[in-house]
């Protein structure tokens, strides 16, 4: 049997990954890219050089919506990662700056 070598996942798939990872269990949640574009001149040779453009997906975030847009990419976390029974709801876990540049590392 061949080593699977490859996974595709829809943008759907991928925004509930990311709402499980991040233990959000409300709201619609919409998946996003930070895209950079670099323009330049691009070519095989200098002769065959032309203006050009090139794109990079530098990040991936998912955002909160207020509302259900009609796209593939936004899930509702209360469908996709549901509260556990029995739990109540926790305050973010955010962590301000302060706090972990004052942690002390043990060695």
């Amino acid at each position: 049997m061949a080593e699977t070598t490859q996974y595709t996942f829809d943008l759907a798939e991928v925004a509930t990954k990311l709402v499980k990872a991040q233990g959000l269990h409300e709201g619609f949640w919409t998946l996003g890219f930070e895209i950079t574009v670099t323009v330049g001149t691009f070519g095989t040779s200098p002769s065959d050089a032309k203006p050009g453009a090139m794109m990079q997906v530098a990040k991936v975030h998912i955002r909160q919506s207020d509302a259900q847009p009609d796209v593939p990419y936004v899930v509702d976390a209360a469908t996709v990662n549901p509260r556990p029974k029995g739990k109540q709801e926790r305050p973010s876990r955010s962590r301000s700056t302060e706090a972990t540049a004052s942690r002390k590392v043990k060695r």
